[in-house]
């Protein structure tokens, strides 16, 4: 269904996913004494300039703000990492999800061997021989210059 364009937000994820459509998760948007994440989907369309926000439920990340989406193959999206709502205080994660771009069904990615710190604001690329690379971010203590 077609909607209206998101809510204003920093810290979201912007990826191609075909020649004319693009998908933003997530994100944050503050007010004066609040501050709200999102774990929402929407695809805008360049050639009909029109937004569908895709209800998502299963296996969904929770909401967040400075995570990667990384491209991996045509239609699938790779998530690592960001910051969401804690009880007191930004919880960092450092948890990893698969969104099929062609179902749009997320499923969770079970990490193995040297994983990253919980962070926010790093970057990473994917590269042809089936990896990806993951530089930087922050803890909201200090930033790393780390690479994985």
């Amino acid at each position: 269904p077609t909607t209206d364009a998101p809510n204003p937000r920093q810290g979201a994820s912007w990826n191609v996913i075909s020649s004319s459509k693009f998908l933003l998760f997530g994100g944050k948007s503050r007010a004066t004494f609040s501050t709200t994440f999102y774990n929402d989907v929407y695809v805008f369309d360049s050639v009909t300039a029109k937004w569908t926000l895709y209800t998502i439920l299963k296996s969904a990340p929770s909401p967040r703000s400075g995570h990667t989406m990384t491209s991996i193959t045509s239609n699938q999206l790779l998530l690592f990492g960001g910051e969401g709502p804690g009880l007191l205080s930004n919880v960092l994660k450092n948890d990893m999800y698969l969104l099929n771009t062609a179902t749009m069904i997320w499923s969770t990615v079970n990490q193995n061997g040297d994983i990253p710190s919980p962070r926010c604001g790093h970057t990473a690329t994917y590269v042809p021989n089936n990896k990806i690379y993951l530089f930087g971010g922050e803890d909201n203590k200090k930033s790393f210059n780390d690479l994985y």
